[in-house]
């Protein structure tokens, strides 16, 4: 037994023992670690496309993605907070 193994029940304010929820944890970081990796490589191939082409179609699917890893960060930020 891992004491990340248990968690409180908010709904009841009680210790309750999850086997495994430790290692749900790590492989839930491990996700978000990559997410924001991922994310990061975006943006940069973004900003390289920016600077060496002018073709619509590709700016707008870029602003597409970046809209989408926006609301990812958003996401994984709001889930952090939340745990």
């Amino acid at each position: 037994m891992k004491s990340l193994d248990y968690v409180i029940d908010t709904r009841s304010n009680q210790l309750e023992y999850i086997p495994g929820h430790a290692s749900k944890i790590k492989t839930d970081a491990a996700y978000v670690e990559a997410a924001v990796s991922a994310i990061a490589d975006i943006e940069t191939i973004g900003k390289k496309l920016e600077e060496f082409t002018d073709d619509f179609n590709i700016r707008v699917a870029y602003n597409k993605l970046v809209d989408v890893c926006q609301t990812l960060q958003f996401t994984i930020r709001e889930s952090e907070d939340r745990n």
